[in-house]
């Protein structure tokens, strides 16, 4: 658990959302297929390891689809949400809730995701959080850029101001989540199931 030493220099909390707050197998492989669909349409000789080498040189799968149609980042993950509903792939999940509203409390809880902020709002509600648990959610609609953008980083201290070190970033991808805040002087932490880790 965060100590009460933690507490005298974190204030700001800022989560990742997918693969982070909630984890579904299904809605992993999911997701994965309809990128891969979709670039198995040009490259119809694509093969699942293909697609992997691919995910390591753009970054994303996302990224990939956008940079062999030669469309917008953002317009290939808006069709991926009018098509997949992550929402409805989750579950309450009471003791993600219990540890960030109780055991968690005395920090403030911000959201910094790739995904539209409707989305995430629908899905924090399925996992069972309250309206207020997170002060404010950065998704790629309201701050108009994608992690692990530099320029995303100044938008939340702008939110906050607060100094770079008293924001914990808490994530499942290291060059989105971890690297990038670390490089401009935040606290990061990489992790992968957010209850056993605390």
């Amino acid at each position: 658990m965060i100590t009460w030493l933690s507490k005298i220099v974190i204030k700001y909390i800022v989560w990742d959302l997918d693969g982070t707050l909630y984890q579904n197998e299904t809605l992993g492989k999911d997701i994965k297929n309809y990128f891969y669909m979709r670039l198995k349409k040009i490259i119809p000789t694509l093969t699942d390891e293909k697609f992997k080498d691919l995910t390591k040189t753009y970054g994303s799968w996302s990224a990939v689809v956008s940079h062999f149609t030669n469309e917008n980042e953002f317009n290939v993950l808006d069709d991926f949400d009018k098509a997949v509903s992550r929402s409805s792939y989750l579950r309450p999940d009471p003791k993600i809730v219990d540890l960030i509203e109780n055991k968690l409390s005395g920090f403030h809880h911000l959201i910094l995701t790739n995904s539209g902020s409707e989305e995430a709002l629908l899905c924090l509600e399925k996992i069972g959080f309250k309206p207020k648990t997170f002060e404010k959610i950065f998704a790629r609609d309201t701050t108009k850029l994608l992690k692990p953008d530099p320029n995303i980083y100044p938008i939340i201290k702008r939110y906050t101001r607060t100094p770079n070190f008293r924001h914990l970033f808490i994530g499942d991808s290291l060059p989105h989540d971890i690297i990038a805040p670390k490089k401009l002087g935040f606290q990061s932490l990489p992790i992968w199931e957010v209850d056993h880790f605390f």
